[in-house]
């Protein structure tokens, strides 16, 4: 087993910072590192300028890191760095050296000779490694988004105070948990404060180290005639996501939504309405009208009104009030103390494929919570067919609301109806009412047709000028021949019919699924060429216009389905309608970028949720949806909640990669599925979303972006050294479990040091104590005969059962210390490290040095490389000590264009500290 041998020329440090945690700059970071530990309890001091080394000729985005490197210090240490490239480097100390190992692998060969336990391993993409010691800081990136989330890290260790500069002495090994760490944005950036709501909130995404955008705004794809002041806006947006590094998805439109042409729309069909012409209109006269028992809560017995049902938990909060009414003799009163959800309910028989008007009227006395209005269709396994809810006033005067049903092809609807989400206050019902309702949002497309019938007899009717009858719009926006709002159907004179006539009509309704008073949801027919050809317009304006890195296909949650003649003849399920809807919006998408990544949200294609029998308003079922976009690579954005187990085995089956979109239920939810997430990597889990439709939900970024990088426990810890043969090893850490959640309260439930003596003893364990200030110790028996020193590593346990180590790969990577050696080999002395300063002189370079205590001679070495390793071929000769200058013999124009000293401070013959200094 390899393993990294930490030796005491590196670690001669006191305790003091672990023995206060408060202080200890390392826990600031967040999302906290992987891997991380202090070197010295005494800071780097910055008294001049500090030199940002940087690769030579950056490009375009490595210069952004670059001067994001250089707002960082400015802002941390109140100095304007000097930023030198590689090739100009001339030795200047303190310094900042800077690159991705691409650019710069002799960085990655500086930081395997530090000795820490794989800090020479190459980062996973997006890790860091960052080690500071008292005059030089080395920062490795895997990529730039690496270094930039290393400089994130890098600022926390800075701080300016009382006119010192300082930056703590650490070292850090970090990478993401989960590749993708997403924010998804809902705004169309209208209102005037929502660009600095986006970009406050986009910064904050960015400094905890979540890596993409996910921006659904539904002005995207409009292009040009979008709006100046709004497109303005979303511009700056994009560039500053751009700026940051971060990729950016975009929807071009909301299909799951909103419809761009309400001709478009799934029609409904409405069949047999009955009608009475008065005058010159015909006027809804339903045969027979629907009856709802003890509509107005008059009759009242035995503690229940007549006709409708109590729910369990209602029966102590629900009561008639004689006093308070807004008609007749009572009304029903919900008083709390009682339950979320107290409710009545009552079976409705119903005429099918019927648009109804319901109605009702509330009153309130400082209430705190929702009123619903719930149906659901028996004989489907309790399919919802309509939900409404909204948030009335704490306190209000009687109040009418006014809702739209179809009935779809149900003859029996289950009503609930009453109090939701409730916790204080009283709420008063009254006068509840449903009829069939004149023609609206008619549809007039060749496959939503029109017919109307003269009664009795079903006699056909003729529309026109010159027939029997015409259909006029009454709402002032017009959609032409193809959707009516508001429809009058007016006789002609001349025609078949007459004042007094019964008719009956049958039309195809573009009904909106309405959720609360702003929130309702259309689909478009998925079986029109129409909404694709716009959709490609929309996709190559949003692509123009922003350039994304991906596309998000925004199909969600879709209500209705399968009702036109177009649909139903097609012999297609409602779940192959929507799978090849959305095959082919990818092809769209694809012939305009191609390669370019698409996802989509996964509640239409996951079976815990949507893909289902019995959704909503569908005609027919979803279940297997999925199916239909095999062979295309789609990530889908799980909506998940309590089945994200299920859902992401089901997706990771059926061959597709997932992200676990978090977007309600609080950070306790969020961490369920970032723990989900992470668990499901090697299935195809990319990773988590954090998305809502609110800005204050924003605020839980810095919990949720910790749980997507790194979940706890977090071990610091100073690795230990011998300053003699020792009886006994004392070793500390700093050991704390996740902050986020703060509510779960996430305690410690182990914490331990597996070790074993050197040379060669078995492995055993000890727990480790609390120490209070969540430091923890133990004390390692080391008397045992021909006892070397102690090879180590830490292990905690959470109370979700989850365990971290340090070194963060442990077993493979450990801690290790060695007794110091006499007679010639290794002496205990803390050699620092020295200090190198080149001139020329006589057209000969001179390096000189500070002296060293302790050391007995040093070592003189050359290489071509800043971080080059010393060694028997790199050794130029040998100074006893006290010398500390070296004169080179051999001229400048003899030597090589560029070479780099590096001093090496021995005691007696080992290593112990070093330095180095380019020509």
């Amino acid at each position: 087993m390899s393993r990294r041998i930490i030796r005491w020329m590196f670690f001669c440090f006191a305790t003091l910072r672990f023995l206060a945690p408060l202080h200890a700059g390392l826990r600031d970071i967040l999302p906290p590192p992987q891997q991380m530990g202090l070197l010295s309890d005494e800071p780097m001091q910055v008294q001049g300028p500090l030199y940002l080394i940087v690769a030579n000729n950056p490009s375009v985005e490595e210069a952004k890191v670059v001067a994001e490197a250089v707002r960082l210090i400015e802002n941390g240490l109140r100095v304007s760095p000097v930023v030198v490239p590689e090739s100009g480097y001339q030795g200047e100390r303190p310094a900042l050296w800077m690159a991705t190992s691409e650019e710069w692998p002799a960085l990655e060969a500086a930081l395997d000779s530090v000795e820490i336990p794989a800090m020479s391993n190459m980062p996973p993409p997006e890790g860091y490694h960052l080690y500071v010691e008292s005059d030089r800081i080395l920062l490795l990136g895997r990529d730039l988004n690496g270094l930039r989330y290393g400089l994130l890290s890098l600022s926390k260790l800075m701080a300016f105070f009382g006119g010192q500069r300082t930056i703590d002495r650490v070292y850090i090994r970090d990478w993401p948990d989960l590749p993708r760490r997403i924010v998804t944005f809902n705004t169309a950036l209208e209102p005037a404060g929502d660009l600095d709501s986006l970009l406050s909130r986009l910064r904050l995404a960015h400094d905890y180290k979540m890596n993409e955008v996910e921006w659904n705004n539904t002005y995207a794809g409009r292009g040009t005639d979008w709006n100046p002041t709004y497109l303005s806006r979303a511009i700056t947006a994009r560039d500053s996501i751009k700026a940051l590094g971060m990729k950016l998805y975009m929807s071009a439109d909301r299909t799951g939504a909103v419809v761009d042409n309400m001709c478009w729309q799934e029609g409904i069909p409405v069949l047999g309405q009955s009608f009475v012409i008065a005058g010159d209109t015909a006027q809804a006269s339903p045969n027979p009208p629907l009856t709802v028992v003890n509509p107005g809560f008059e009759d009242f017995v035995n503690n229940l009104f007549v006709g409708w049902g109590n729910s369990q938990a209602g029966y102590p909060t629900i009561s008639q009030d004689t006093i308070q009414k807004h008609g007749g003799r009572g009304s029903l009163k919900l008083q709390w103390p009682g339950h979320q959800q107290s409710k009545v309910y009552q079976y409705l028989a119903i005429q099918p494929n019927r648009l109804f008007r319901l109605s009702f009227w509330y009153k309130t006395s400082g209430y705190s919570g929702l009123i619903r209005v719930l149906f659901f269709r028996t004989e489907c396994n309790d399919q919802q067919v309509f939900l409404h809810y909204f948030r009335p006033s704490a306190t209000s005067e009687w109040t009418q609301v006014n809702l739209e049903v179809h009935s779809l092809v149900c003859d029996t609807l289950l009503l609930y109806f009453g109090a939701w989400l409730w916790s204080g206050g009283t709420l008063w019902l009254d006068d509840f009412s449903m009829q069939e309702m004149n023609p609206a949002w008619m549809l007039r497309r060749d496959d939503t047709p029109l017919a109307v019938y003269e009664e009795p007899g079903h006699i056909p009717l003729q529309e026109g000028p010159s027939g029997d009858f015409v259909i006029e719009e009454t709402y002032s926006q017009s959609y032409g021949n193809c959707y009516v709002h508001y429809p009058r159907i007016r006789r002609v004179q001349g025609g078949r019919l007459v004042n007094g006539d019964r008719i009956s009509m049958d039309w195809y309704c573009g009904y909106a699924y309405r959720i609360t008073p702003q929130e309702y949801r259309r689909t478009v027919c998925f079986s029109l060429l129409e909404p694709l050809a716009y959709y490609q317009q929309k996709v190559s304006n949003c692509d123009s216009l922003f350039h994304p890195d991906g596309f998000k296909i925004h199909i969600n949650e879709v209500p209705i389905a399968n009702w036109d003649p177009s649909c139903t003849s097609s012999g297609l399920t409602p779940a192959e309608l929507l799978g090849s809807y959305v095959r082919q919006m990818y092809n769209i998408i694809q012939a305009r970028r191609p390669g370019a990544p698409v996802q989509v949200y996964g509640d239409m294609f996951d079976p815990n949720h949507n893909a289902r029998d019995c959704h909503w308003a569908v005609n027919g079922t979803l279940a297997g949806s999925l199916s239909e976009l095999q062979g295309i690579p789609i990530a889908l954005l799980g909506l998940i909640g309590e089945k994200v187990d299920s859902s992401l085995n089901y997706f990771s089956q059926q061959g597709f990669p997932s992200i676990a979109a978090h977007g309600g239920g609080g950070l306790q939810v969020g961490l369920i599925e970032a723990e989900a997430a992470r668990l499901h990597k090697g299935g195809g889990c990319q990773g988590a979303s954090l998305y809502s439709w609110y800005w204050s939900d924003y605020d839980s970024i810095p919990g949720f972006a910790s749980m997507t990088w790194n979940l706890g426990p977090h071990i610091l810890h100073k690795p230990i050294v011998f300053a003699d043969s020792a009886a006994t090893a004392h070793i500390t850490a700093e050991i704390y479990p996740d902050r986020q959640p703060p509510y779960l309260q996430i305690s410690l439930t182990l914490a331990r040091v597996q070790y074993r003596l050197l040379p060669g003893g078995s492995w055993q364990s000890a727990n480790l104590a609390s120490q209070g200030a969540d430091v923890y110790a133990a004390d390692i028996n080391l008397a045992a005969p021909g006892t070397t020193g102690i090879e180590y590593y830490i292990e905690a346990k959470d109370s979700r059962n989850r365990t971290h180590t340090a070194p963060a790969d442990a077993p493979f990577s450990t801690f290790s210390a060695d007794f110091p050696k006499y007679g010639g080999e290794e002496r205990l002395e803390a050699l620092e490290s020295p200090v190198a300063t080149i001139s020329v002189a006589d057209g000969r370079p001179v390096v000189r040095w500070t002296p060293v205590k302790g050391a007995t001679s040093y070592e003189v070495h050359t290489g071509p490389e800043p971080f080059f390793t010393p060694s028997p071929s790199t050794l130029r000769t040998t100074i006893s000590a006290p010398g500390t200058v070296y004169v080179e013999m051999t001229s400048l124009s003899m030597l090589p264009e560029r070479f780099f000293y590096r001093i090496v401070a021995k005691d007696s013959p080992v290593q112990k500290g070093n330095a180095s200094n380019p020509r």
